[in-house]
């Protein structure tokens, strides 16, 4: 099957609503049946959300995953305490969902800032890879199950930009279309798990500072120094 970006996908959805609405507009004097079956249908496959609904779908999404979960975020750490609250509720439901048997599994772009969200979801367990030229400029997306797509829009272009709005589609084939672009990042080289990136900025910056410590690597990375130490501890105590 032929990649297609989730920005086509997305518009491709908004002109099928498009045309959907003119032709309940030319049946509106005749077939008021029709056209409320055919509303139905469309509010059973797409759900427009706000930036709240957006959060508490993801939410809702890891609470009845029974299989799978991938998903790809911009990973940008909070910016204040309600989106500190969002990011700690989000790693419960993974939790939870880890503790049923579910696979849970995250791309992020390649990103030392992003480390920090990275963190909390493996703690959590989940499995993350960073990727560099991950594009979430325009689009983030999440597939559960194979079946439920969840994807958000950001309030303007930009990886660090906040989701503004998103939608629910249930639809396996968008989700097989997502799966398979998910998978191609996934296994493709230069992809590395969350361990082995601290491990690369860690060591990057005990190279250019050898009188580095664990807590001064901790701080500009924004992690737990138990952490650092747990992934790049021998660097220390073997001089690099």
């Amino acid at each position: 099957m032929p990649q297609v970006s989730l920005e086509l996908a997305l518009l491709s959805v908004e002109f099928v609503l498009l045309i959907a609405t003119v032709i309940l507009l030319y049946l509106s004097r005749r077939e008021h049946a029709g056209r409320h079956e055919l509303l139905k249908l469309l509010s059973l496959a797409i759900t427009a959300l706000t930036r709240r609904e957006y959060f508490s779908a993801v939410q809702d999404a890891l609470r009845d995953a029974r299989k799978s979960v991938i998903a790809v975020i911009t990973g940008t750490p909070p910016r204040d305490e309600e989106e500190e609250e969002v990011l700690n509720s989000i790693a419960e439901k993974v939790r939870e969902a880890s503790k049923r048997g579910v696979r849970i599994r995250y791309l992020i772009p390649r990103s030392a800032a992003h480390l920090h969200v990275g963190h909390l979801l493996c703690r959590a367990g989940a499995e993350v890879r960073y990727r560099a030229g991950l594009a979430v400029y325009d689009l983030r997306y999440m597939v559960v199950d194979e079946s439920r797509v969840i994807i958000g829009q950001p309030r303007g272009q930009g990886e660090e930009e906040p989701t503004k709005k998103g939608y629910v589609i249930e639809s396996p084939t968008l989700a097989s279309m997502l799966l398979e672009r998910f998978e191609s990042h996934w296994g493709a080289e230069g992809t590395v798990s969350y361990e082995e990136y601290v491990r690369q900025e860690v060591k990057s910056l005990y190279e250019t500072n050898p009188g580095l410590t664990p807590e001064t690597a901790a701080g500009q990375l924004n992690l737990p120094v138990e952490e650092v130490k747990r992934l790049a501890g021998d660097l220390w105590a073997h001089g690099g």
